[in-house]
């Protein structure tokens, strides 16, 4: 928890004197940009550093973030929305009784004033962002949250006035409304904590029903002025059906009208359909805060961008960006930044691991190939034509990639330990010796690396756990060197199963593929289905034809 102990003037005479706005110096969308980007100064001589360090330095860059100027300007739509909430919750406002006094007062003298706050909405504006995978949907309200602070403050100049600026939500796939609700709940109550006051909930024990969850989440969001609540992943929330879930719909719908908290609802394509047709939550989620981020085009943006992502090389032959550069990035990437820096990071390592030290085209190329299509298989749809906003091309679940670029970065070391002077097998004593080797045959059977290097990751592994068995190691060091592909997710499956459903539900009611695939769709079996219709027969039974 934060002391606030001094505050700032506001630019915004509507903002003055307010501390939930004044806690910081006023901001604009310079500033906030500023807060948010990667640091950019790099020390050349990096680039000189042992292959090991140059690897962890560039595991660092996985959370390289330089804005757009539509992300720039988002950000600060987000943070007016934020501001706007808390000038309506000003808890400094005069109390109700002097604003009653002061109305009767104004009617008498035959000037009405009007009230501050305006009445016509019937919640706080919320926000809808939907964008492509990779561009910056999350990262970019992340960054903003994380940078204004992610901690409770504490206005000790006003008593017990406490102030938690965002609470961040990933729902569950195929989250009900109940399971969400006790999620933001949880998140609230954590928070809550921290101001040592009595909690009615302890961690083994919350509200029971979703009205009363619904109830404590108010109390918890209103004691804690609550500036935003971000509920991320939106998509996750949609079932089977291809609608969303009736409960949590319910629950965020009542969330909006009663919270009066601005909420920021973020998810990809497949989700922007299955919104548009919950007209409840549609209607209230229109704000001057949402957005549709798209992949940049391959235009002077993108050109910038890959400059100032190859300051930030660290092979020892560094490389100008060219039109080869520009094109090959863009042809693989499709103009999606995040997996522009990941093939950024992943060629370096490759780069690093065989010696070359260089970021050619043939090796972008050879990393695109073998990685990319791994890390996100439907680019390579929008690369024959299809649009991104497209839902059908999000067939398959992206691979978790914090530990695919673990597992990579791991083999890598691997690889570029060959350069260095290291143990043969035969340098053990005993047992260990043997092992190794038995190790090292097991690998090269498998197509695993070269005779030499196979060798390396024997002894590497031996060294750390001698006295596991050989299976072990192979096992350990396989896993290390073969990520694996994605599957197919639940999400893209229940868009396909929906799909089928429409379709099967043109056929007659007695057509023998509807009984068939409505029988599945219900858990039943489709024989005593069909025998239900009168299909099927047992042979001893009297027939009439």
């Amino acid at each position: 928890m934060i002391d606030i102990e001094s505050y700032y003037p506001a630019e915004n005479a509507d903002y003055e004197g307010n501390p939930l706005i004044t806690l910081l110096p006023a901001l604009d969308p310079d500033k906030l940009a500023g807060l948010v980007s990667t640091d950019l100064s790099f020390d050349v001589t990096r680039r000189d550093h042992a292959d090991h360090v140059r690897v962890q330095y560039l595991m660092g860059l996985m959370k390289f973030y330089i804005p757009s100027a539509q992300q720039q300007q988002w950000m600060w739509s987000l943070w007016s929305l934020m501001c706007e909430g808390y000038r309506q919750r000003n808890p400094l406002k005069v109390s109700t009784t002097a604003a009653f006094n002061a109305m009767c007062e104004s009617l008498v003298a035959n000037k009405p004033r009007p009230a501050s706050t305006p009445h016509f909405m019937d919640s706080s504006w919320c926000s809808v962002l939907i964008g492509t995978p990779g561009v910056g949907k999350s990262s970019t309200v992340k960054a903003l949250l994380k940078s204004l602070g992610q901690d409770l403050y504490h206005h000790k100049a006003h008593g017990q006035l406490y102030q938690q600026l965002a609470i961040h939500i990933e729902p569950a796939k195929n989250s009900t409304g109940k399971a969400l609700a006790q999620q933001v709940f949880s998140a609230l109550r954590d928070a809550a904590k921290k101001t040592k006051h009595p909690m009615p909930y302890d961690e083994n024990r919350m509200p029971e029903t979703e009205p009363l969850l619904l109830r404590a989440i108010e109390v918890l969001s209103q004691k804690l002025n609550l500036g935003v609540l971000v509920i991320d992943e939106l998509q996750h929330l949609y079932r089977g059906t291809g609608a969303m879930d009736e409960d949590a719909m319910k629950f965020l719908t009542s969330l909006i009208n009663r919270l009066q908290v601005p909420i920021v609802f973020i998810g990809t394509w497949p989700c922007l359909a299955l919104l548009s047709q919950e007209g409840r939550l549609a209607r209230r989620a229109v704000s001057p805060a949402s957005d549709f981020f798209r992949r940049m085009p391959d235009d002077e943006e993108w050109e910038g961008f890959l400059r100032v992502l190859f300051r930030l090389q660290h092979t020892r032959q560094p490389v100008e960006v060219n039109e080869g550069i520009i094109k090959s990035f863009y042809h693989h990437t499709q103009g999606i930044a995040d997996l522009a820096v990941k093939l950024f990071v992943m060629a370096q390592l490759e780069a690093i691991a065989d010696g070359s030290e260089e970021l050619s085209l043939t090796l972008l190329d050879k990393v695109a190939r073998e990685h990319l299509g791994i890390i996100a298989p439907w680019v390579k749809q929008i690369q024959h034509g299809k649009s991104e906003e497209d839902p059908a091309i999000y067939d398959a679940e992206p691979v978790d990639f914090p530990k695919y670029i673990k597992s990579f970065a791991s083999s890598t070391a691997i690889r570029a330990s060959r350069k260095r002077p290291g143990k043969h097998p035969t340098a053990f004593m005993g047992n260990d010796a043997a092992l190794a080797l038995q190790v090292v045959e097991s690998l090269l059977s498998a197509g695993v690396g070269d005779e030499e290097s196979a060798k390396r990751m024997a002894v590497e592994s031996v060294e750390r756990a001698p006295h596991k068995p050989a299976s072990e190691h192979v096992a350990r060091i396989l896993a290390d060197t073969k990520p694996r592909a994605p599957r197919r997710s639940k999400s893209a499956d229940s868009l396909q199963h929906a799909r089928s459903l429409q379709q099967f539900s043109t056929l007659q009611d007695a057509d023998v593929r509807k009984v068939t695939f409505l029988a599945l769709h219900r858990n039943e079996s489709p024989e005593q289905a069909l025998r239900n219709l009168g299909y099927v027969v047992d042979a001893t039974e009297d027939v009439l034809f």
